[in-house]
């Protein structure tokens, strides 16, 4: 992907107008038993150097509609949204950027689908515990509406980490209503110290026009320290995606940002306008 970024104010210091490679991904699957037995792998080309996503081995056709990966993996949680810098993706850890090592067990039974994650919990690293991350998102599904709820629980590098939170999905012709909420706590050991709780949230009301241009209103929201006040981030963010070929789409969007004065530049608005290829 190819991304224009402003970042306002547009004159003064702190201002930027810059072409980037935002991510270059390679996607490989083979299947050795089709149906049955597959390898998958998910490699980040750009920017910077070549770095593993996913690489893994994943089992299908094992009963209810299941089935097994195991390797590094991105856990389920929530929804996979494609920006990982929305809240929800990026304050609780479970992004594409942020892989682990272990199994997945997947479950689909007609209208429900449950997923189970034990790894290492240590960011796709060696583990340096007895411990493991166990994330578990399940979801209802019917055709008009999705509703789901995710848990993640982690012990590691001195800090207990707890997450929960639903998610839903609701669409009504060309509209369609998309939201999760979360809670994060963390629980330092042997120090004495107060948990931190935390809150994400993400919304967005979508437009389809024509199956091919998404108008797109959303909101990010986070928390930093439930017990103090005026800390608080958001983000709104407007505009749309145009999927111009099947192997080609643009976008344009303007984010809002409120945030608190300590982050400086990074409080100001941006204006993002992409190139998507797909082969």
């Amino acid at each position: 992907m190819v991304a224009n970024r402003s970042q306002l104010p547009i004159e003064g210091e702190g201002a930027r107008n810059s072409f980037v490679v935002d991510s270059g991904n390679l996607y490989i699957q083979a299947r050795l038993i089709p149906g049955r037995l597959s390898l998958y792998i998910d490699e980040s080309v750009a920017p910077g150097g070549a770095s593993n996503r996913e690489a893994l081995v994943l089992v299908e056709g094992i009963g209810a509609a299941g089935y097994l990966k195991a390797g590094r993996l991105v856990r389920p949680f929530g929804i996979r949204l494609a920006d990982d810098e929305a809240f929800v993706r990026q304050v609780t850890g479970f992004n594409f950027d942020n892989q682990d090592l272990g199994v997945e067990l997947g479950l689909e039974p007609g209208p429900l689908s449950l997923a189970v994650a034990v790894t290492n919990g240590s960011g796709g690293t060696i583990d340096e515990n007895l411990g493991k991350q166990v994330a578990v998102s399940g979801s209802f599904w019917t055709e008009a509406a999705v509703l789901g709820a995710s848990a993640a629980y982690n012990d590691a590098r001195g800090v207990r980490r707890i997450v929960v939170g639903p998610f839903a999905s609701a669409h009504l012709g060309a509209v369609t209503l998309t939201g999760e909420i979360d809670l994060i706590r963390d629980k330092v050991r042997d120090q004495g110290r107060d948990d931190r709780a935390q809150v994400v949230g993400f919304a967005s009301l979508d437009y389809w026009y024509r199956d091919a241009i998404d108008f797109r209103l959303s909101f990010d929201y986070h928390d930093p320290y439930d017990d103090f006040g005026e800390d608080e981030r958001s983000r709104l963010s407007l505009g749309l995606e145009a999927f111009l070929t099947p192997f080609l789409s643009a976008s344009a969007f303007y984010r809002f940002k409120d945030s608190v004065p300590q982050d400086g530049p990074g409080n100001a608005d941006v204006l993002v306008v992409s190139l998507r290829t797909f082969f």
